[in-house]
């Protein structure tokens, strides 16, 4: 499998892909996740849509080894701060959307690296 809808649910976490070695692209926006985990193994994943969430915090592993990922949909969460490094294995990232969350500067994340 290389695509994953799973928007417009009730999911609350998700916490293991284990399986989804092939996923090329999740959707798991418009839920009710509050906890964002386990997709390191995802190594193949270019898109990940995990907007119109509860994250209020993302831990500076969250998408460790993700060199794949090309496009980062984290709008309408209610994140407060990007943690140091939290994109530093992003480098094929080509779109990142951080709008209509609770962020208030931008400061130590490595975004204008990924520019």
């Amino acid at each position: 499998m290389t695509m994953l809808l799973l928007s417009r649910n009730r999911l609350t976490s998700w916490s293991s892909f284990d399986g989804l070695l092939l996923l090329e692209e999740l959707d798991i926006s418009e839920n009710a996740i509050s906890r964002l985990s386990g997709l390191t193994t995802l190594k193949k994943l270019k898109r990940l849509k995990v907007g119109s969430n509860q994250l209020a915090f993302l831990l500076p592993e969250t998408f460790k080894g993700l060199d794949q990922l090309e496009l980062l949909s984290l709008q309408k969460n209610l994140l407060e701060d990007l943690p140091l490094g939290i994109f530093k294995d992003l480098g094929a990232l080509k779109s990142l959307d951080l709008a209509e969350n609770l962020l208030t500067e931008v400061k130590n994340t490595k975004i204008y690296a990924l520019l």
